[in-house]
């Protein structure tokens, strides 16, 4: 009906039909009989293909949704993850030039021409690729229930697996196979082969960009360390914020009991061991209840509307400051911003709804319905009646032996339903899945940054030992003037360091403006603390130490006749 805008709305058009060019006309009727547009609280009004429901920003009823912009995220950070690969293989190609470079000499000798050379270590690169490729299938498929878990959907990658697929990796293989092997094939193919034969090459082929490329690593992976860790504190605080109401041992159920047999069903469930409660209600704090909207002194008001029988005030330990008001079948409980919303004195005694005066009995402390992406609004609680129908049964229960007591309360409401089972879920549980897909975002993004981590870790391994190789006869004479190997030790450290300092400085603004254009989708947020730039910056660092430290104590512990016997 038109007093009803809680459900969603589909239609099929007729073939050859432009359904959407019809919204004007539909878009002037509501203005005239459709309360929520007569009203202006609605103004336009779209058509929304079917096909894009899923990932629609729009709320609808019924609807299973996920969100583009995290897919997107994720995304951008694969691509990240695979230009940290291709640094790495960049970085470790090159830092094998002295190997590679005696051999590019001999078969230059032996005729062979740069392209060829080129073409050589380009189609190494490819093959290198294809063989990733092969393993990260198996991984991918191995990996896939996982996934389905974290992204709450249904991948089934065995489908995609066609002709056109394999095409298409193939192209792509090619791609990164290119990008990945030509810089490294145009340094090695391009060494004089006197150079090498003269043991010069050495010292001509340091490369200072590939410092600039390990700090480019460590920029991904302090800024992916920190944002993990922020989405795993902004959980955390969604999951153990006080709602404002009793969580723990609290079950919702559907209600399909008729009316005139809730009390016995009441009295039935009370009976049993474990269970301290049970309320009868239309509308709760897990729900959201229904929505009631009216003209309150010229100024529309839209609140959330739960019916509720005494029991439920009880289990849910509401702080209520009763008003002074007569009691009154009529009469409701208003929360705090719903006395602000309506303009009343700190305690009413009453408010106006639809042209009638409503006895205000207590007021309730603010209480959150729904999730925390969006701030409290205002409640009104009115009294069960016992023509009112209750969509839901609460039941307390003592937390102890939970699953025998679950178990007798199912028992006996089978006897009320003629059998059918017992729709209901644990009002914690609900909460906690909530904010799933938080708690799954955290855990992706982690796993992302533990992978750059090791990808960063096996770079600067690598190219640590290619600069310590470089510095070997600076390492040996500053031995012979009598520097001690702690001395070298902190020189070639912080060589590295300094890279991962600037790291650090780039990471820390990229990585703030990210978590706070996430948090933006949150009404209430967790601190964004100092400190956790500063251990993730730490972490990384210690990281980087050990990963230089070993070669750099082999390095200046080194007998420095063996740096100098060829110099």
């Amino acid at each position: 009906s038109y007093g009803n805008s809680s459900f969603g709305l589909y239609l099929m058009a007729n073939p050859g039909t432009d359904l959407p060019s019809k919204a004007p006309l539909i878009l002037e009727e509501f203005k005239k009989d459709y309360w929520i547009f007569k009203q202006g609280r609605a103004k336009i009004l779209q058509f929304e293909p079917l096909s894009d429901v899923y990932f629609s920003s729009k709320r609808s009823p019924g609807i299973q949704r996920n969100s583009k912009t995290l897919i997107m995220v994720f995304s951008v950070i694969v691509i990240l993850i695979l230009v940290l690969a291709i640094i790495n293989y960049i970085n470790l190609t090159i830092s094998q030039a002295g190997f590679r470079g005696k051999e590019a000499a001999i078969r230059k000798i032996l005729g062979s021409s740069r392209k060829r050379l080129v073409r050589q270590f380009i189609s190494e690169s490819v093959a290198m690729c294809v063989i990733s490729f092969g393993i990260a299938l198996v991984l991918s498929l191995t990996a896939e229930p996982v996934f389905d878990k974290l992204l709450g959907t249904k991948l089934d990658l065995e489908q995609e697996l066609s002709l056109s697929f394999f095409l298409v990796s193939f192209a792509f293989l090619l791609l990164v196979g290119c990008i990945s092997g030509l810089l490294p094939s145009l340094v090695i193919s391009r060494f004089n082969p006197v150079e090498v034969v003269k043991g010069s090459l050495r010292r001509k082929t340091k490369s200072h960009y590939s410092k600039a490329l390990i700090s480019f690593q460590y920029v991904i992976s302090i800024s992916l360390l920190i944002c993990t860790w922020m989405i795993a504190r902004q959980t955390s605080f969604l999951l153990n914020h006080d709602p404002g109401f009793i969580k723990e041992n609290l079950i919702k159920a559907v209600n399909e009991i008729p009316n005139n047999r809730r009390d016995a069903l009441r009295d039935n469930l009370e009976g049993i061991a474990g269970v301290e409660r049970v309320a009868f209600v239309a509308g709760s704090p897990v729900d959201g209840g229904n929505n009631q909207s009216w003209e309150h002194e010229g100024k529309p008001v839209s609140f959330q509307e739960f019916i509720v029988d005494s029991a439920f005030f009880q289990m849910m330990e509401f702080e209520i400051t009763p008003t002074g008001a007569a009691y009154d079948r009529r009469g409701m409980y208003l929360n705090e911003t719903a006395v602000k919303e309506l303009e009343l004195d700190t305690l009413p005694t009453s408010f106006r709804r639809y042209q009638e005066e409503i006895p205000v009995l207590g007021v309730i402390r603010d209480f959150h319905y729904r999730n925390l992406y969006e701030p409290i609004g205002p409640v009104m609680i009115g009294q069960m009646s016992p023509d009112r129908f209750a969509w839901s049964i609460f039941i307390k229960t003592a937390g102890h032996n939970t699953l025998h007591t679950v178990k007798m309360i199912e028992e006996a409401y089978k006897e009320f339903t003629g059998g059918i089972p017992m729709q209901f879920e644990f009002v914690d549980d609900t909460i906690k899945d909530w904010y799933k897909k938080e708690k799954n975002t955290a855990k992706i993004v982690g796993y992302f940054a533990i992978l750059t981590i090791v990808i960063a870790i096996m770079g600067i391994f690598a190219m640590s030992s290619y600069f310590i190789q470089q510095r070997m006869k600076d390492i040996g004479i500053r031995k012979v003037n009598g520097a001690q190997s702690l001395e070298i030790m902190r020189m070639l450290s912080t060589d590295f360091l300094k890279w991962v300092f600037l790291a650090f400085l780039l990471a820390s603004p990229l990585s703030w403006f990210a978590i706070n254009k996430w948090l933006q989708g949150f009404a209430y947020k967790a601190d964004f603390p100092w400190w956790i730039f500063l251990f993730a910056g730490l972490a990384v660092t210690f990281i980087a130490l050990l990963s230089v430290g070993g070669q750099s104590w082999h390095a200046a512990s080194r007998n420095p006749v063996d740096s100098l016997r060829y110099e």
